[in-house]
C-alpha cells in the first residue's frame, strides 16, 4: 500500500492551496493524499483557515497556544482515523506543510515519528518546549522561498532551532519561488 502524504495548508488558505505541487509531490514519493482544513476560520481570506491566530504575550507577539494545541489534536486525530483504516502507522506518513502547516508538520513529525517532513516556506518559533522526548530521526526537508517576500529573515532562518537540537534537517532553495507561488524545482530538492 502507498504511503499517505497529509498536507497541512498555510494561514489563509485551504486544503487545495497548491494542488499541482501537492499531486506532483505525491506522485514522486509514490503516496496517497490527505488533506483537510485547519480548524479556524481567517477572518481576512473569506475562504480560507488557520491552524492557530496569534495573541500579544509580554510585549511579543505569539502563537494561541491554545489553538495552537487544538490544531495539533485535530491533525493528529484526522491522521490516526485515515491510518486506522488504512492499516499503517504513523512510519507510513510523509508531513507536507506550507507556511504556518510547515510549523505544524515540524512539530507533528517530532513527537510522532513520520517518515519524513517537507516543509515549504515554514518557521519554527522558539518558545515551543517539550516536556517528552523528540525523535530527532526523522527527515526534515526545510525549504525556503529564494523570493520569499512575506517571512522575515528572522522567521526564515528559524530553521536554525531544529538544527540545535539536533534534528535531522536538510536545508534547500527554491530559487524562483515565492511565498505563495511554489515551483516545481523543489521535486529535485526532495528526492524519491
Amino acid at each position: 500500500m502507498n504511503r499517505l502524504l497529509v498536507f497541512l495548508h498555510g494561514k489563509g488558505a485551504n486544503k487545495s492551496a497548491h494542488g499541482e505541487l501537492v499531486n506532483e509531490i505525491a506522485r514522486q514519493k509514490k503516496a496517497d493524499i490527505l488533506c483537510f482544513d485547519a480548524p479556524y476560520k481567517n477572518l481576512k481570506h473569506p475562504n480560507g483557515f488557520q491552524w492557530f491566530d496569534k495573541v500579544e504575550v509580554s510585549g511579543t507577539m505569539q502563537m494561541n497556544v491554545r489553538q495552537f494545541n487544538h490544531s495539533a489534536d485535530y491533525i493528529i486525530k484526522n491522521i490516526e482515523d485515515e491510518l486506522e483504516k488504512r492499516g499503517q502507522t504513523w512510519s507510513d506518513v510523509i508531513l507536507l506543510g506550507h507556511s504556518q502547516g510547515g510549523l505544524m508538520s515540524c512539530y507533528l513529525a517530532l513527537i510522532n515519528s513520520p517518515s519524513e517532513v517537507i516543509s515549504l516556506c515554514g518557521d519554527f518559533p522558539d518558545y515551543l518546549s517539550f516536556e517528552c522526548d523528540i525523535d530527532k530521526t526523522v527527515p526534515i526537508y526545510w525549504i525556503e522561498a529564494g523570493k520569499d517576500d512575506y517571512l522575515s529573515k528572522e522567521r526564515r532562518e528559524t530553521y536554525k532551532i531544529l538544527l540545535n537540537w539536533g534534528c535531522n534537517l536538510k536545508y534547500f532553495i527554491s530559487p524562483d519561488s515565492t511565498h505563495n507561488h511554489l515551483e516545481l524545482d523543489i521535486l529535485k530538492l526532495i528526492g524519491d
